[in-house]
């Protein structure tokens, strides 16, 4: 449209309360309760307070159902791989015991005379590759 004249006026807000909710703001006030006592939209501000002198809205989680802060969730992740590593490292030093060796060296000599395998036929297979 090339001239266009706006029907209502109920978008729009006085220059000067948005810049007394925006020194609320500056003083303390929460956005949220700044907004809700002078009757303005929550979007509305932010959008005033990023073109103003750089007041910026900070959203107060990055998800709406954020339990822990980047850096709290970071140092769970650390200490979960640590704690892994360590169960592992655990786990395998407990099963290395006399009657388990024994039996390991038990059924290797069944499956050994069963199969008749050759000394070139020996492989070690573990988790971290093969071993000829």
């Amino acid at each position: 449209m090339r001239n266009y004249n706006r029907k209502t006026d109920r978008v729009t807000t006085a220059n000067n309360v948005m810049v007394s909710v925006e020194a609320a703001v500056r003083n303390g006030r929460s956005i949220r309760d700044a907004t809700a006592e002078f009757g303005i939209n929550f979007m509305k501000l932010h959008h005033f307070c990023k073109k103003s002198a750089g007041l910026t809205v900070v959203p107060r989680q990055e998800h709406t159902y954020q339990t822990f802060t980047k850096c709290q969730e970071d140092a769970h992740v650390n200490y979960l791989k640590t704690a892994t590593k360590m169960y592992h490292s655990l786990s395998i030093a407990t099963s290395f015991n006399r009657t388990n060796v024994a039996n390991f060296f038990k059924n290797l000599a069944q499956v050994r005379d069963r199969y008749q395998f050759q000394a070139h036929k020996n492989f070690n297979l573990d988790e971290t590759g093969i071993i000829k």
